[in-house]
């Protein structure tokens, strides 16, 4: 199922350029039809793949906990998701001043993932906007796939061991590996308060000024302006899938033209280095 990548959440209070092809209660729509359609198939038990390229980042309760969405989710071996994020003013660093991008980004482990789990076997999870990982925080901590074989990830930001350790982690049953437009952030110097583990406090970002200086729950500058460094580099990562993936067999890292359809896929050629990070700030 494609939509278009071009979304908007249209609340009161926002300016736009333009109403979008697709607005989200269109989307919603199409995906309840989807589930009626789901609901009338006899053979619904049979349906094992779901791609999804421009899925917004903005889940219906209605629709996710719905009997059928949990149905077709948790039978699936095969699950594609290309996330979409409202461009702020045609300005793709200022998404993260969507709440809503944080909001669906905390919920996609448990909304989107866990539900496949014990059965899924290819995984691909593409932000087609905003890089996910740091900020918005993508915690994936909670979820292990026993029978996973393919894994494709793109525009996923590194920043914690932890995330290569989760990859690691399915080195029993991973054969196909794909890493596209992913990047380190090995260094931030951060002017928004920090939670334990060194990440972006979400409420104090939201409620400072511009995302500059104290947020509301914030009381002294010493919480606020912190320099973190991250020692992890590429080769790092790459010296672990040589000597604990012993079941690897295809490693896709780089840029295509056309993210998230072209590396995984192989079809065109992978400039290996092309997502070297650079480092990440947040205010001046």
């Amino acid at each position: 199922m494609i939509f278009s990548d071009i979304c908007t959440y249209k609340q009161e209070g926002r300016e736009y350029q333009g109403d979008p092809p697709q607005p989200t209660s269109f989307r919603q729509d199409i995906l309840r039809l989807v589930l009626d359609l789901y609901d009338s198939i006899p053979q619904r038990g049979q349906i094992r793949s779901l791609s999804l390229q421009g899925l917004q980042d903005v889940n219906d309760k209605d629709i996710v906990d719905s009997p059928s969405f949990k149905s077709l989710i948790s039978k699936l071996k095969s699950l594609e998701l290309h996330i979409a994020t409202e461009d702020w003013d045609s300005n793709q660093d200022s998404n993260v001043w969507f709440p809503e991008l944080h909001e669906f980004t905390a919920q996609l482990p448990a909304t989107w993932l866990l539900p496949s789990a014990a059965t899924l076997s290819r995984l691909t999870l593409f932000a087609n906007d905003t890089e996910l990982g740091f900020f918005p925080r993508l915690d994936l901590r909670g979820l292990e796939f026993p029978r996973l074989r393919h894994l494709a990830f793109g525009s996923i930001a590194f920043s914690h061991d932890w995330q290569f350790d989760w990859i690691i982690k399915h080195g029993a049953t991973l054969e196909e590996l794909c890493l596209e437009e992913c990047s380190i952030i090995y260094a931030r110097y951060s002017d928004t308060k920090l939670d334990e583990e060194d990440y972006l406090n979400v409420t104090a970002f939201l409620t400072s000024r511009y995302g500059f200086g104290l947020g509301e729950d914030v009381n002294t500058v010493e919480e606020c302006f912190r320099y973190v460094a991250f020692e992890r580099r590429w080769h790092h990562f790459f010296d672990r899938l040589a000597l604990e993936m012993p079941r690897m067999c295809d490693f896709r890292f780089g840029s295509s033209h056309v993210i998230g359809r072209n590396v995984s896929r192989g079809e065109r050629t992978v400039y290996p280095g092309c997502t070297q990070a650079a480092v990440y700030y947040q205010g001046t």
